[in-house]
């Protein structure tokens, strides 16, 4: 959905302004601190391995946290809880926390069973509005921060509606689909050699004959 865009606004904002330190550097390393203790306590099931600042931005583009589905969707918590901790600062950092708690709220709506539909709507219209009001106060002070994407409204109209009669966006999300590509190419993995397009399948296939045939 629209996680790793949020969730790459909040790390270039807060290695920018919202942490201690003298540059940007040293509030990426307090921030990858913060991470790590959040993964210790919480035992997180997928993990970024690190985090740099090209991992959120990239010259001449907004910014976007590159990383896996799984390793963002477990973020969404610890940015959450950032984003209270930040909150005191007043005005945007507000406005920066309410958006991250309703991304989380959305999570959490998705996964809980009985299935509410309008809560899902609820929450994912209000964390849109938000989105237009930080976009909106970037503007004024000539920023490109908070811009909308395709993905916001792609979002929107799948929490909205879509959600409503196919119910929960977990159901068919691509989380799994993802899992099953790293599954099959960590199982096709080679050490050395030449690897082109085709030879991760050509070597997944081999093993599994070598296995039947065996």
């Amino acid at each position: 959905m629209c996680r790793k865009t949020s969730l790459g606004f909040f790390f270039h904002e807060v290695v920018l302004h919202g942490l201690p330190g003298n540059n940007k550097k040293e509030r990426l390393q307090q921030l990858w601190l913060k991470i790590k203790a959040f993964y210790a306590e919480n035992k997180s099931p997928s993990k970024l391995g690190e985090l740099t600042l090209e991992m959120f931005e990239k010259s001449g583009k907004s910014p976007k946290l590159r990383c896996k589905g799984g390793e963002c969707r477990h973020l969404v918590p610890f940015c959450a809880s950032l984003g209270r901790e930040l909150a005191h600062l007043g005005g945007h950092w507000q406005t920066v926390s309410q958006l991250l708690d309703l991304l989380l709220q959305c999570a959490q709506y998705a996964a809980t069973v009985p299935f509410s539909s309008e809560s899902l709507a609820t929450a994912s219209r209000k964390l849109c509005i938000l989105w237009k009001k930080l976009r909106d106060a970037a503007a004024a002070e000539g920023s490109m921060a908070w811009t909308m994407k395709p993905k916001l409204h792609l979002f929107q109209e799948l929490c909205e509606y879509k959600a409503e009669e196919f119910g929960s966006p977990e159901l068919f999300w691509t989380y799994a689909d993802e899992s099953f590509c790293g599954f099959m190419a960590k199982a096709a993995k080679r050490r050395g050699g030449q690897n082109f397009a085709a030879t991760v399948p050509e070597r997944l296939l081999n093993r599994y004959r070598a296995m039947r045939s065996g």
